[in-house]
């Protein structure tokens, strides 16, 4: 039997799973923290330089034929656009998130 080093074995993947959701769930909370904040730059940081993103809100607020934003250059005015349109409900929550006053 080969003797084992704990400090450098994989976690056991069930840990690897929690972690995974953990990240996707800090993700999630980011993406609408800056949405909520209207923080183009933070929206931004969640996007790899040349991700794709693919909606057809982006065909809608940009009026492209085609719903895909290619990187960070596509992907700014859509987001600007997002901050500049969302609806009114959203930007009070967002306030009174801030103010911690309800």
């Amino acid at each position: 039997m080969k003797p084992t080093n704990a400090a450098t074995e994989a976690p056991p993947r069930r840990v690897q799973k929690n972690n995974r959701e953990e990240v996707i769930e800090r993700i999630y909370h980011d993406w609408d923290a800056a949405l909520s904040r209207s923080d183009v730059e933070a929206l931004l940081r969640l996007y790899a330089p040349d991700a794709v993103l693919e909606s057809p809100l982006v065909s809608h607020l940009l009026g492209k034929e085609v719903g895909i934003c290619s990187d960070h250059d596509e992907l700014r005015p859509f987001f600007e656009m997002l901050r500049e349109r969302k609806p009114s409900v959203r930007q009070i929550a967002a306030a009174i998130s801030l103010t911690g006053k309800h």
